[in-house]
């Protein structure tokens, strides 16, 4: 305060103001920091800004008439900065020191949650076959029985003992985004895994067989959710490798824990999934997601007592049902994100299905607002949608000062997803372990600070950024493949901030918001490099182009490290076979969310672990291919606009006739995706696939795609050109042929094949 004080009055000095006694009047529910300091400019004549590092902080305040002092103090405090005096303006800085402490605080705490989580693995080692949630069980008896089920089979015992030989010590100082491979014959890129494999496998094999007779079945549920082994292999000593692989994602006291053995041939005899959320009810929102998914319907929350409830807008509580809506996808916490990329990675198609996993009418009150973030970045605030108005409820006619997060907006939206807002939430909100904030100051104006200042200061939305890259998709309905891979240059990277720009672009246009999430994927590093290309390295269709080493420099050779060693999508190993001929072995996995679970299907084969295939690293990187693909495609859309995908029309007449037959078999209870598309966009679609020669026979490519729908308007069916309806019409004629001679079958790794294309 004395500092503040000091400075306060020097810069008056210095500046020829006489009077001493200054005061401030800010009134903002939610808005960016520079906007705020502009409004105590105008007030006082005194010039404040912020230093870049701060420039994307969004505070919320009421100050009804204070010194200028103690209004300078307030914000300093709240955003964990400093003034400093800069010729005639006086700038808000970071105050690091208290950063690098708030960093170093949060290190600990999930040291310390990981030791709780250590000393209960001994009861997780105990009792008897799991239990399978069911319709009938209390919220708590579903809670207990997914604990069992997740804890306890076989492959995840096993995991949990692999991690207690790891032990503690090899695993508190993991970061945000770190991934750690450990083996009991470890390369340069891996750490050693001290153990006896012979008594793995046996205890293996022991609780595998137990299992199967206790649980009725059990052992085959566990086999498909990757849990399982080939107990035929283990039992004839073929096992040789111990892989134990720890991710711990960018948000969230969570790991995820994946072991496997294997022979000398690199195949899966065994293999373990162990998710960990080391802070919350992980076993709970995965029983209730698992719920969602077998058609089961969820409890009724409890009623909320009319004194706990806290009146706010009905804008507010419209928002916070759009953002909370009850999805599986929620299920670690998350903000439920409005659009995902689905690839299916097969047939002439690969790389055109984008799905949507939220859509609908968006004629809400907060449709406006959406669309203001392109017409004055500066004074839009997304976080003012409910984040903002619901903290100025809950603070009530207090003077108070708050930096809010981009994590309020996700936090709340899971807190109150119905729209009713309690205090009792809200309360839970700075004195829960996981709390959104700290109280950094309870006398005078309240202050109100993120629990964890440093993530939220490490990244957010660029607003104006956001801006820039949404207009041109606003007009058009779709972004171009240069305009993304500009943006990805300023995109935030912290998984909150990247919801939330994804989710605004959502709102705004469902398939430019579909573009958008792609940025936040494995494809980043390939728009990294796009975007630094002249345009004589870039390919045209029929016309490739090879670069050199030294192409790929940079954030783009960054991500590339990364994408290689940590990526789930990995790199593709083409070994030779002893009859002289390649084989290359592919896992196929689907994402379960962002940041999310991951459930492998298919063939899991440790000859595509990038640590064995690159024991040295990337010494060896060779080049890089680029290549074109341009067809033409066409956006379908809803009726109002409410969900889009763009695919060939032999691929939407085969989704329709899959569709029907889907209707057809299950009497109308899964009828696949059932979009109905009336609107349709001629254009056309070019992909162009980036392949890293990352060492001999070992290759790591990236698709990217570029839409051009010119200024074509959507029309009906009917007023496409006749070569497309006829497309359309052959497709469905044909796939509606093939469900009919039974030539279409669903094979073990979920693939649909049929003869021809697929959809």
């Amino acid at each position: 305060m004395k500092r503040v004080a000091f400075l306060t009055l020097l810069c008056w000095a210095s500046m020829g103001f006489a009077q001493s006694s200054a005061t401030v009047k800010l009134d903002v529910t939610a808005a960016p920091l520079p906007f705020v300091l502009d409004q105590m400019s105008e007030q006082t004549g005194i010039k404040f800004e912020a230093r870049n590092s701060m420039e994307r902080d969004v505070v919320g305040m009421r100050l009804t008439d204070v010194s200028l002092e103690d209004a300078m103090a307030a914000i300093a405090t709240a955003t964990h900065g400093r003034w400093e005096r800069n010729g005639n303006t006086i700038l808000l800085s970071r105050d690091t020191s208290a950063l690098n402490a708030d960093r170093a605080t949060r290190q600990k705490k999930f040291a310390d949650l990981l030791a709780k989580q250590f000393d209960a693995f001994p009861g997780m080692l105990e009792g008897g076959a799991p239990a399978q949630p069911s319709q009938g069980m209390t919220p708590q008896q579903q809670a207990e029985a997914m604990r069992r089920m997740m804890a306890g089979n076989p492959g995840a015992k096993m995991t949990i003992r692999l991690l207690q030989s790891v032990g503690l010590r090899n695993l508190s100082d993991l970061t945000p985004g770190e991934r750690r491979v450990f083996a009991n014959r470890p390369t340069a890129m891996q750490r050693n895994l001290s153990i006896n494999i012979q008594q793995i496998v046996r205890t293996f094999l022991t609780e595998s067989e137990s299992t199967s007779n206790q649980g009725g079945g059990q052992q085959g549920r566990f086999q498909m959710m990757g849990m399982g082994g080939n107990l035929d292999a283990l039992r004839q000593g073929n096992a040789a490798r111990v892989f134990l692989i720890v991710h711990r994602p960018e948000s969230g006291s969570a790991l995820q824990i994946q072991a496997n053995i294997t022979n000398n041939s690199g195949d899966v005899l065994a293999t373990g999934f162990l998710p960990m959320m080391l802070e919350g009810d992980m076993m709970g929102m995965v029983g209730r997601a698992i719920q969602q998914f077998s058609g089961q319907q969820p409890p009724e929350p409890p009623p909320v007592e009319e004194s706990d409830k806290i009146e706010v807008d009905p804008v507010v509580s419209d928002a916070l049902k759009l953002f909370g809506r009850d999805n599986a996808m929620a299920m670690l916490g998350e903000v439920v994100q409005t659009v995902m990329i689905s690839s299916d990675g097969s047939g002439p198609g690969a790389g055109t299905f984008v799905s949507e996993i939220l859509g609908g009418d968006e004629s809400t009150p907060t449709e406006k607002k959406w669309r203001d973030i392109l017409a004055d970045p500066r004074q839009f605030e997304p976080l003012n949608l409910f984040a903002g108005p619901i903290l100025r409820a809950f603070v009530g006619d207090k003077d108070y000062v708050a930096w809010i997060p981009d994590r309020a907006l996700s936090g709340m939206a899971n807190a109150f997803s119905n729209g009713v807002v309690t205090k009792s939430g809200l309360t839970g909100m700075w004195k829960d372990a996981d709390s959104l904030f700290e109280v950094a100051k309870e006398s005078g104006p309240w202050i109100l600070r993120p629990q964890d200042a440093a993530q939220a200061a490490d990244g957010a939305v660029d607003r104006k950024e956001l801006a820039k890259v949404l207009a041109p998709g606003n007009q058009k309905g779709y972004l171009r493949l240069d305009e993304l891979a500009q943006y990805a240059i300023s995109s935030p990277m912290t998984s909150e901030a990247s919801r939330l720009d994804t989710t605004i672009a959502g709102k705004i246009d469902p398939f430019v918001g579909q573009q958008l999430a792609d940025i936040y994927g494995p494809n980043r590093m390939a728009y990294l490099m796009w975007n630094r290309l002249s345009g004589t390295q870039k390919p045209t269709n029929g016309n490739p182009k090879t670069l050199g080493a030294n192409s790929v420099t940079g954030e783009a050779r960054e991500y590339l490290d990364w994408e290689t060693f940590n990526s789930m999508a990995a790199p593709n190993v083409q070994l030779q076979q002893q009859r002289g001929q390649q084989q290359r072995e592919e896992t196929r996995v689907v994402m379960a969310g962002q940041n999310g679970m991951n459930f492998s299907f298919g063939n899991q084969n440790m000859l595509q672990e990038r640590t064995e295939a690159l024991p040295r690293g990337l010494n060896s990187f060779s080049g890089v291919q680029l290549t074109a693909n341009e067809q033409s495609s066409v956006k379908g859309m809803t009726a109002n606009g409410g969900s889009a995908r763009v695919a060939s029309m032999d691929q939407f007449g085969r989704m329709k006739a899959i569709n029907e037959m889907m209707a057809t078999a299950t009497q109308g209870r899964r009828a696949g995706n059932m979009t109905e598309y009336t609107q349709y966009i001629a254009g056309r679609t070019t992909r162009y696939t980036i392949t890293y020669q990352l060492a001999n026979n070992v290759t790591l490519s990236r698709t990217l795609t570029d839409y051009d729908f010119g200024s074509n308007r959507a029309v009906a069916f009917n007023a496409l050109p006749s070569d497309l309806q006829e497309e359309y019409r052959k497709a469905y004629d044909e796939m509606k042929t093939q469900m009919a001679n039974g030539n279409m079958r669903f094979n073990q790794g979920g693939r649909n094949q049929q003869n021809g294309p697929q959809p």
